[in-house]
């Protein structure tokens, strides 16, 4: 991940302060560059967690970043994991898994009134081979590909999830 994906895992709390030197050392490596982060940069999570969080603090300010709201954050790693899902589609369940437990669920959708689950991040139809694959996995009913082997069925649902993460990626992530 880069220094504002990571800053976006870190705005959904699925990260916490400890990791925050972590982030520090991205930004030094991408040319970020400030007082703040170098000294951020070389702490480690046993530092005391209030200066470890001045430091952080003191560094978007210094680099005059505004942190991103939950839903940006949300959407900046939708495509991070959109591409990890299309460069490695061997791991795409995993990934999706990642997506749906650290994003989509890091966030109540429940203002929005949408129909389906994924439509605030445009990831809806990657939902549908998700839950294929996870009633695949547990051995429940599934919709699609009844006639084809087990095997074969897995298969299909990891090819359409990858195919619905490249669709989004044009659509909705460019």
């Amino acid at each position: 991940m880069n220094f504002i994906e990571s800053i976006s895992n870190y705005v959904l709390e699925n990260i916490s302060t400890k990791d925050l030197p972590k982030i520090g050392v991205i930004a030094l490596i991408e040319n970020y560059e400030s007082e703040s982060i170098c000294i951020l940069a070389g702490m480690n999570e046993n530092d005391n967690s209030f200066e470890i969080n001045q430091y952080f603090e003191n560094s978007i300010n210094e680099l005059k970043i505004k942190l991103p709201t939950k839903i940006e954050a949300a959407k900046i790693l939708t495509k991070y994991y959109l591409k990890q899902i299309v460069e490695n589609p061997d791991s795409a369940y995993e990934l999706m898994i990642i997506l749906d437990n650290d994003i989509y669920k890091q966030i109540d959708w429940k203002e929005n009134n949408k129909k389906y689950v994924g439509e605030e991040l445009n990831i809806e139809k990657l939902f549908t081979w998700y839950r294929e694959i996870q009633d695949w996995n547990d051995n429940s009913m599934i919709l699609y590909y009844t006639e084809l082997s087990r095997k074969e069925q897995r298969k299909k649902f990891e090819d359409h999830l990858v195919e619905e993460a490249e669709i989004a990626l044009k659509n909705n992530y460019s």
